[in-house]
């Protein structure tokens, strides 16, 4: 039994270390050698420099093609719009379907349904209530 336990933690040590190595075969911009030994970088400083300023020109000459605030609000109110419409949608299959079974089943499905009344109507109430806030959201961005 002992040594049950002590072959247990030696294997679960093993595993965890196992576990730990992180392998990469991703090649970047370095330089490699025939035996796929890294060689050192040969960078300098004033490279370096170079290719930080180009990287700070790029990103301000892309900085003018911003998303245009109108567009932000276009794109919202149709997600909003599809969202809701579909939301609505499958509130009222469900209603129905739930409606239906209550008048046409039996006593068991009947208190299955009233089982089912109160998650739909929190669901409702959840599903109202986000679309409520989204817009409430939007149009205190909007006016800030």
């Amino acid at each position: 039994m002992k040594k049950m336990k002590i072959t247990n933690i030696i294997l679960t040590i093993l595993i965890l270390l196992f576990g730990m190595v992180n392998t990469s075969y991703a090649r970047g911009t370095e330089e490699y050698d025939r035996r796929d030994i890294k060689i050192a970088s040969t960078h300098t400083a004033g490279e370096v420099i170079t290719e930080a300023k180009g990287f700070i020109e790029k990103g301000e000459a892309e900085a003018g093609k911003k998303i245009s605030e109108d567009s932000m609000k276009s794109i919202s109110n149709i997600i909003y719009n599809v969202l809701l419409v579909v939301g609505i949608i499958i509130a009222i299959i469900v209603g129905l379907v739930l409606g239906i079974k209550f008048i046409m089943g039996s006593l068991e499905e009947k208190a299955e349904v009233k089982n089912m009344i109160i998650p739909y109507i929190i669901g409702c109430v959840v599903l109202f209530g986000a679309f409520t806030i989204w817009q409430i959201v939007v149009e205190l961005l909007q006016s800030a």
